[in-house]
């Protein structure tokens, strides 16, 4: 079973690499790296959601094997990321996943409530980026600014273009939505997922806010663990 990761707004694919040591031994962990991002850093950011999903798609169909299991794991700007893969599989007749997850995000046909901010002059920006609380100072000090500030406004810029309006999809397996007690995202938010689902569903909260990812990092992949090995939380 592969386990395909795809990373929030800012976010490389090694964000997931502290999973592999917890995840159980049949579980492959495929972190997805974004354009422009950790080791894909000489490529050029993405224009649009089409550059992206079109990257994305061909980054997971390309390593997924005739008749191999696999689901897919999106947090927060991933989850969208994720949601849009699967239309496109489901459209295109590819085998689907067995499951996936979407983690620290509303459903993409609810209305934003966060105010547009990548349009904002760098130090608003910054400022803005760091009263979330979800990304260390560091990230913005003079030596690295130039890496992340361009990575960080390109994601968000894709965040706030995003546009859906509720359809449904063929999609047969198990849906999983997560969320974080302290973050926006409440439980009645993550039950409006249950909208796409048509076999299995389920919400599981984390004791952190936004960041539970990488703050609860043994309870999330724990979860992963146990609906992936088919067994009872």
């Amino acid at each position: 079973m592969k386990l395909f990761c795809i990373p929030y707004a800012g976010g490389s694919a090694s964000v997931y690499s502290g999973w592999n040591p917890i995840l159980r031994e049949n579980i492959q962990l495929v972190p997805v790296e974004l354009s422009g991002k950790g080791v894909r850093a000489a490529e050029p950011l993405y224009e649009n959601w089409e550059d992206a999903l079109e990257d994305v798609y061909s980054s997971i169909t390309e390593k997924i094997e005739p008749g191999e299991e696999y689901a897919l794991f999106g947090h927060s700007m991933g989850s969208w990321i994720a949601y849009e893969i699967l239309k496109i599989l489901c459209r295109k007749k590819m085998p689907q996943p067995l499951h996936v997850f979407f983690s620290g995000n509303t459903p993409p046909f609810m209305l934003p409530r966060e105010e547009a901010i990548s349009g904002l002059p760098d130090e608003e920006f910054i400022e803005k980026i760091l009263e979330m609380g979800d990304t260390p100072a560091e990230a913005f000090s003079e030596e690295i600014r130039d890496y992340f500030l361009p990575r960080f406004k390109n994601d968000y810029r894709l965040v706030e273009s995003y546009h859906h309006h509720y359809e449904d999809i063929d999609y047969s397996g198990g849906i999983h939505v997560f969320y974080g007690k302290y973050d926006s995202v409440t439980k009645e938010d993550a039950e409006q997922w249950k909208k796409y689902g048509h076999n299995s569903f389920g919400t599981y909260e984390f004791e952190s806010g936004h960041m539970f990812i990488k703050d609860c990092a043994g309870d999330v992949v724990g979860a992963i663990n146990s609906i992936l090995g088919k067994e009872p939380l």
